[in-house]
């Protein structure tokens, strides 16, 4: 369910799939899932199913201070005439967007939605298409368009009278160095590891089926033998083929068949990278450079129904900060743009290298013809 909110002239409309709120009252809308929120329940006293209801409760107790006690996966609107928050969780993993020029402030869980408004000024941010093609990212809350940004993790967003202030309530690299770091043994380390693994595992609840996105690396090898040990419940194993030398299907479904899951191969053919290509722009909101997003789509398009969730080894990686490469987005990268020299540009044989040669003709024949 997507929001989309619009405050013009000191006029606000809500609106959540295209369906117009009354807010003559407090308004609260919540997307995601409370991991504490039994203890929250038990802590207050409360008869609470409703996650909205219990924002409220906690809104009107605390104001923005109970974020500080929520541990989630979520996002929050609230509405308190004539004030706006909009918050995002320690880590972000729901992104919500806004715009700001003059008296005009839209926001929404869809970039899409935003741009399409009337009073949307449609005119690209240069210096984020420029972080783009150098790193592949867009650096910190940039988008594609000017006045036009997303949230970053633990942060909350107030607007009143037409004047937006961003606090964060949550920061990762203080907790980080503000934090002790235990003098353990590597057998400590690896049994503290697992038990908060575990820990998260099964905040995801009492599923009847698990899917596991399995390559033949370490990562998803690990999740799969994890949630294989913690849940009882049918384990279901997917792996993405391609029709070359770098074709991981065999050793990944051996490692299936030693883990005991139920595991499928599915393959990504020549004819199939193309159509996958169109689809990219309806499932994100904004340019998206990693080319892990053509395999994804295809799997996940054909499994998203099979399973009450599952889960992928995406953002390990980041989890032991490893990708260096983050600590750069922060800063203003001066780089020049050539427009006209952008069909000259050579992609970089890493990021094709999963596809056949016939598939990297199709990506590249996708990318002239846009840039045409």
């Amino acid at each position: 369910m997507n929001i989309l909110g619009i405050i013009n002239k000191d006029k606000t409309r809500i609106y959540l799939d295209k369906k117009k709120i009354d807010l003559k009252e407090l308004f609260v809308y919540f997307k995601g899932d409370i991991f504490n929120k039994e203890s929250l329940l038990k802590k207050y006293k409360l008869k609470i199913k409703n996650d909205e209801e219990l924002i409220k409760y906690l809104y009107k107790h605390e104001k923005t201070s109970f974020l500080k006690k929520l541990d989630g996966d979520f996002l929050i609107v609230i509405y308190d005439k004539p004030k706006l928050y909009l918050i995002t969780d320690k880590l972000c993993n729901k992104h919500l967007y806004y715009y700001h020029k003059d008296n005009n402030f839209i926001f929404s869980t869809s970039l899409k939605q935003i741009i399409k408004d009337k009073n949307f000024v449609k005119e690209f941010n240069k210096e984020a298409i420029a972080n783009y093609l150098g790193y592949d990212n867009f650096s910190d809350e940039q988008t594609l368009f000017k006045n036009t940004f997303k949230l970053n993790g633990g942060t909350i967003l107030t607007y009143y009278q037409n004047k937006v202030t961003i606090k964060k309530y949550f920061d990762l690299v203080e907790e980080y160095k503000n934090s002790k770091i235990e003098k353990l043994t590597e057998e400590e380390y690896i049994k503290k590891y697992e038990k908060q693994f575990k820990e998260c595992l099964l905040k995801l609840g009492k599923p009847k089926s698990i899917g596991i996105l399995m390559s033949s690396g370490k990562d998803s090898t690990l999740l799969a033998h994890l949630a294989k040990k913690y849940f009882k419940c049918k384990i279901n194993t997917y792996t993405l083929g391609f029709e070359n030398e770098r074709d991981e299907s065999k050793p990944a479904a051996k490692i299936a068949k030693n883990l005991k899951t139920n595991h499928h191969t599915i393959m990504l053919k020549d004819k199939d990278v193309k159509k996958t290509i169109a689809k990219i722009p309806y499932y994100y909101e904004e340019p998206f450079a990693d080319p892990s997003n053509i395999p994804t789509i295809y799997l996940i398009e054909h499994i998203k129904e099979k399973n009450d969730f599952y889960i992928s080894g995406d953002a390990v990686d980041t989890i032991f900060m490893n990708e260096n490469q983050n600590q750069i987005y922060s800063f203003k990268m001066y780089i020049k743009l050539f427009f006209k020299k952008l069909i000259n540009i050579r992609c970089r044989k890493r990021v094709y290298h999963n596809f056949s040669e016939k598939s990297q003709l199709n990506i590249v024949s996708c990318i002239l013809l846009d840039v045409n």
